[in-house]
């Protein structure tokens, strides 16, 4: 027997106790103690050291903890042998300071805080850094021979540290099964892993939980978590789906979320943690862009009927419609739709079962350009017209050229009111009157909205939009008024004749080699204020150069030695015309700017120019 007889703590660990008692004895280490005690191999702990000091044995089974295998003394805990941390030390400074002994519950891997200060033990001396092997303290001091109890303390715990911190102490106090902490430290070590869309293959098989650091980030994480629950788990899951849609798509649900579906299923498939499946199939319910079928054998049965999603191929079945056509349907955004790409190119379409009778309505209500020109008494360019100009909607977008018209069924139509003659149907008036495309469309949409009752009033007896009645008269002022207060956006070839300072004959002869641009729509050709700019930009007539130096164009002609670019010899034009940069570097006449033309043409389109006030 042994002659100091220290008590143990009510919550010392067996190895902490054995350090105590070998210290006070001056032996080198518990384990000089154990061999100088003469116990053989298999040896029950508490039956050793209750002869060696004369306590109680059943004072002693109540120390709980891990053992080095050296000391091959059988197990007397009830707590799982790989709950408990065989490779470094834990403590917290403050209260070796209280009172120097080894704690019981510091010794389990998912214990990362002290339950009494709120505060994260430690596993590394404050003097050297180096961490302390579980089994190499020796009289409760770090191999450079510091006291554990010295340095500051640790950091604060989050409050599932400190969960797990008491539901500890309770179980090995006998308080309360094992059961709370061993789920809460399965929940830390399974849940903690899964911190980023970037899943862990095999949550299983987690190397390292001992280590201190590693256990505090895994309980973080989980705190985090749980937190906010279930927003943060949500958040989380909804950054796994675009991952996955990002990087490698699949419909199948194991793939997406194996491994979080494996440990909600099957590593955390106790009652306790119902919680989390449930919240993981509201989520699918609400998100998950694949199918739910009888091959989710995990998923409850309200999950599977409840998830109302169905695929392209099942709504072109319940719809009679074309893949083209629901295919365009969801390109246009017509109804809500999940897209999503496979590693291979291949797109697969998931749609709301809800949605599919709307969609059938929707499809069926919508016409062709030919049946919309017939309901609206106007030819289909007019029709084309109306829907670029955004006075018809579409039901959805046309794919290609091939592809027919899927137009909105609600047409326009005009208010009922009395005109007075002469009128005129609008169908004609689009067709006869000398209007550009942008005036077409403002007068239909000026009958639709209302804005030519004022001016000429409408009459509307049921028939089609085209066979609508207005006053000739007042629509004309109404024209009339609108192009007035519009900028010019285009010239007649006379008009651009005059701001260029030549014939109109000539105009034309250069319209017709191309060299003055101009577009041809029903009111004849126009040329742009731009176009005229930049042909007197580039190009000079012999006439202007001959006045600049005041001679005549054939003398000035012989003179020059440059090719001019149209002319009576060269194409048979009126005008001989040159390019400005072929006379760079003439000595025989100067080019005249361009200054006076451009703000000629700027004056006349009705836009600022220099020296003109602004707005």
């Amino acid at each position: 027997m042994l002659p100091l007889r220290p008590p143990p703590a009510s919550d010392e660990s067996r190895f902490g106790y054995l350090v105590r008692l070998s210290a006070a004895h001056g032996f080198d280490g518990p384990r000089a103690l154990w061999q100088a005690l003469g116990s053989p191999a298999g040896t029950s702990f508490a039956l050793t050291i209750s002869e060696a000091v004369g306590i109680p044995c059943h004072t002693i089974e109540e120390l709980r903890g891990p053992m080095p295998p050296c000391f091959r003394v059988l197990a007397s805990t009830d707590m799982a042998v790989a709950a408990w941390n065989h490779r470094h030390l834990r403590w917290c400074p403050a209260c070796m300071r209280d009172r120097a002994y080894l704690r019981q519950a510091w010794q389990l891997k998912a214990v990362t805080a002290c339950s009494k200060h709120g505060r994260r033990l430690t596993d590394s001396c404050h003097a050297c850094g180096s961490q302390v092997a579980a089994f190499g303290v020796v009289d409760l001091r770090c191999s450079c021979g510091v006291q554990l109890g010295e340095g500051a303390d640790g950091s604060a715990c989050s409050e599932l540290e400190m969960v797990l911190a008491k539901a500890a102490a309770r179980a090995l106090a006998r308080q309360e099964t094992s059961s709370t902490f061993d789920g809460l430290s399965r929940l830390v070590l399974f849940m903690g892993q899964f911190n980023s869309p970037t899943f862990p293959q095999k949550p299983g098989k987690l190397d390292g939980f001992d280590r201190l650091d590693l256990a505090c980030s895994l309980a973080s994480s989980t705190d985090r978590l749980l937190s906010s629950w279930p927003t943060q788990f949500d958040s989380l899951l909804k950054e796994r789906l675009e991952h996955v849609r990002n990087s490698s798509f699949s419909a199948r649900l194991p793939e997406v979320f194996g491994p979080l579906y494996r440990v909600l299923y099957k590593r955390l498939a106790g009652a306790e943690f119902q919680f989390l499946r449930d919240a993981f199939e509201a989520f699918l319910r609400e998100h998950w862009w694949g199918l739910l079928c009888g091959r989710n054998r995990r998923l409850s049965a309200d999950t599977v009927g409840g998830h109302r999603r169905v695929s392209r191929k099942h709504a072109v079945r319940e719809l009679g419609l074309t893949e083209g056509t629901l295919k365009r349907l969801v390109q246009s955004k017509a109804v809500r739709a999940d897209v999503v790409s496979g590693p291979s190119g291949r797109q697969f379409t998931f749609l709301d079962e809800d949605e599919l009778p709307q969609l059938r309505d929707m499809a069926k209500a919508a016409l062709t350009l030919q049946q919309a020109s017939e309901r609206l008494a106007l030819p289909r360019k007019i029709v084309r017209q109306m829907i670029e100009s955004k006075l018809l909607s579409l039901v959805a977008d046309r794919s290609n050229s091939a592809g027919a018209w899927m137009i909105s069924g609600e047409l326009p139509r005009i208010p009922a009111s009395s005109v007075a003659p002469p009128k005129q149907a609008l169908r004609s008036v689009l067709r006869y009157w000398r209007l550009t495309d942008k005036e077409r469309m403002s007068v239909v949409a000026g009958a639709v909205g209302g804005e030519l009752l004022s001016f000429a009033g409408t009459s509307h007896d049921g028939e089609a939009l085209g066979h609508a009645c207005i006053n000739v008269a007042a629509l004309r002022h109404w024209i009339e008024a609108a192009r007035a207060t519009q900028a010019k956006t285009d010239f007649t070839l006379r008009e651009a004749a005059r701001d260029l300072g030549i014939k109109e004959e000539v105009a034309y002869e250069l319209a017709r080699r191309g060299l003055l641009r101009c577009a041809r729509t029903g009111r004849g050709a126009r040329v742009a204020p731009d176009e005229i700019a930049r042909f007197a930009e580039a190009y000079v007539s012999l006439a202007t150069l001959a006045k600049g130096v005041g001679t005549s164009p054939r003398s000035l002609l012989s003179k020059l030695g440059v090719r001019p670019v149209s002319g009576p010899s060269i194409d048979g034009c009126r005008q001989y015309f040159f390019s400005r940069s072929d006379l760079k570097g003439s000595t025989t006449c100067p080019v005249p700017g361009t200054t006076g033309s451009r703000q000629r043409v700027l004056k006349n389109s009705g836009q600022p120019v220099s020296g003109d006030p602004q707005p």
